[in-house]
């Protein structure tokens, strides 16, 4: 277009990804640029022109989501279809078999979360991947002979355990958002953190803020209680988290 003539080209964007495939198609471009634009563009322009690697930045998003209800599993489903999602599902049923099967489960999840192909932006664990999934906790604790109160501690201790696990992993994780009280309090804690400090409600009983010291600290994350909202309350949870993240970096 610039050869014949044309003096200004008009690049619009649905999607983050249109607007990383309009960058990188600058690239290389023989010409002067310069974006204006609210910042995301600037980013992107900014790091294919100096060939900085994308891994510097914390970009991606970690789920911890522990609740098993039918909502959580379309919100996951409205998730999957917003934002490139690489989510493994960890069987409940082994993780309440006995230390052997759990230990076998949360190794097999934790080997499969920290694996995503290269365009997952979302990274995560849950229970309920599919309908299959969906149980009652008061049918599992007659059927299991184990109280709810120690089906549900040890589905937060698992998922809070691979969580840790995956944090350690270099896989550009700059946020992190956690489903349901009891899986909150476990994942803190797993972190060694001494809390988790509010700084802003993003819907109704879904808030975002930082964890306090431990293992991560600063960590900005969101949590929401399982039964909260509707189909797209996740896919906002993450946009809020995402536009937080957008920018932080790697501590060195």
């Amino acid at each position: 277009a610039r050869a014949r003539g044309c003096r200004a080209v008009v690049c619009d964007a649905v999607a983050d990804e249109d607007i990383t495939t309009i960058a990188q198609a600058l690239a290389s471009a023989p010409y002067p640029l310069i974006a204006l634009d609210p910042g995301p563009f600037t980013a992107e322009l900014a790091a294919v022109r100096v060939k900085a690697p994308r891994a510097q930045f914390e970009n991606r998003v970690f789920l911890a989501v522990g609740s098993t209800s039918e909502l959580t599993r379309t919100q996951l489903e409205a998730l999957r279809l917003a934002h490139p999602c690489h989510l493994i599902t960890m069987d409940v049923r082994k993780i309440l078999a006995g230390e052997a099967e759990r230990q076998q489960e949360c190794d097999r999840v934790l080997k499969a979360v920290c694996a995503p192909h290269k365009e997952a932006t979302v990274l995560g664990i849950c229970t309920a991947g599919s309908r299959e999934d969906v149980f009652s906790m008061e049918e599992m604790s007659r059927r299991l002979g184990i109280l709810p109160c120690d089906i549900s501690q040890r589905i937060n201790t698992a998922l809070a355990a691979v969580t840790r696990e995956a944090l350690q992993q270099q896989l550009g994780i700059g946020g992190l958002y956690t489903s349901g009280g009891e899986v909150t309090v476990a994942v803190v804690r797993t972190l060694k953190a001494g809390g988790f400090s509010v700084r802003d409600q993003v819907l109704p009983l879904a808030v975002y803020g930082h964890i306090i010291g431990g293992e991560h600290p600063d960590l900005p994350m969101i949590t929401k209680g399982g039964f909260v909202g509707d189909k797209d309350s996740l896919v906002e949870c993450m946009e809020y988290l995402f536009t937080k993240i957008s920018s932080r970096k790697r501590p060195a």
